[in-house]
């Protein structure tokens, strides 16, 4: 075996520990939210709403990187014939590929879910207050019910931006 063949296979073993390691907190962190019946509002004024704003374009920005990546390595599966592509029959470039799509798409779902449980939340409040007559209020949407996904997706993409270069670098610069 040379040596870029066994570099290659501990890439793989690296990307799998990642990738299980990844899944495995975003399970703790999901099982350690207490989901109450609702969450606290926020008295809506400026600071609150740039928080907002902030919080929702920091979590695309993240989610836009994670497409990118996607994209990147997807890339290296549908290459034409004199690109540089992925191998699927060698186990190392299987392993590092599915190990990195699966964190990505981890951070994408984690996105996805995020944006569904806020605009829910923003949803009811909106009813809420119409019907009550309350004040200007937001829900707290950095509450441990809604932010656990936003710690999910970052928590995946960074192990997906760290899997999918280890394999973009073993595709490009360790095959024999």
């Amino acid at each position: 075996m040379s040596r870029n063949q066994k570099t290659r296979r501990n890439l793989a073993v690296l990307t799998a520990i990642i990738t299980i390691s990844c899944v495995i907190a975003t399970v703790r962190i999901a099982k350690n939210v207490t989901l109450a019946d609702g969450i606290e509002n926020l008295p809506f004024n400026e600071v609150t709403s740039k928080s907002i704003d902030t919080q929702f374009e920091l979590s695309q920005t993240l989610f836009q990187i994670a497409l990118l990546m996607t994209g990147a390595l997807w890339g290296l599966v549908i290459a034409k014939k004199d690109e540089i592509k992925l191998v699927f029959s060698e186990l190392s470039e299987v392993v590092m590929f599915l190990s990195s799509s699966v964190v990505l798409l981890l951070s994408v779902g984690s996105y996805g879910f995020y944006l569904w449980k806020v605009s829910h939340y923003f949803a009811d409040a909106s009813v809420a207050a119409t019907k009550g007559g309350l004040g200007p209020y937001v829900p707290d949407i950095f509450d441990q019910d809604i932010s656990y996904l936003f710690l999910c997706q970052i928590v995946s993409l960074v192990a997906g931006i760290f899997n999918g270069v280890l394999t973009l670098v073993s595709a490009h610069n360790l095959r024999e």
